[in-house]
């Protein structure tokens, strides 16, 4: 005949009346609404011995429940922020360097040369090889050490 959470409250106020740890009676009409909301039940034996006939007997049940309960907390947002910081690292580079070498290559010319043969002037062609030096660029590698900021 109760609703839901109005249950559920009546459950937790008369959870909240019981002294825990100790034994308490209970009415039927409150161990059923507990068995109805429990979600663990746990029966325990009574080991005493039965009395013989006429005499009055009395027996404990007893019984755990595990009853789940709702609470609603209000819990502080407490919000990250990115701290950042800068460190300087230095990283080791490569880096080409023009350098200006020469090279030797061999150059021929044809030279002009006046021979008289059988007593007439000729004009004869004479190859005339001489090294010639001509500068190149090329590039060589050196180790550079560059000082760089890197956020953390």
């Amino acid at each position: 005949s109760l609703q839901p959470k109005q249950y559920l409250t009546s459950v937790q106020t008369f959870l909240a009346s019981m002294s825990f740890g100790r034994q308490t009676r209970i009415s039927r009409a409150d161990l059923r609404s507990l068995d109805k909301n429990a979600v663990h039940t746990r029966h325990f034996q009574n080991d005493g011995d039965i009395a013989g006939a006429g005499t009055l007997i009395t027996k404990t049940d007893r019984k755990q429940l595990v009853v789940p309960s709702e609470e609603t907390l209000k819990v502080p947002v407490v919000r990250k922020e990115k701290v950042c910081t800068i460190q300087q690292h230095t990283v080791q580079g490569k880096k080409l360097v023009p350098v200006t070498k020469v090279k030797e290559v061999p150059e021929t010319k044809l030279e002009v040369q006046v021979v008289i043969v059988n007593g007439k002037r000729e004009k004869r062609y004479v190859p005339v090889t001489t090294m010639k030096r001509v500068p190149y660029t090329d590039f060589e590698e050196q180790v550079v050490d560059v000082t760089v900021n890197v956020p953390i």
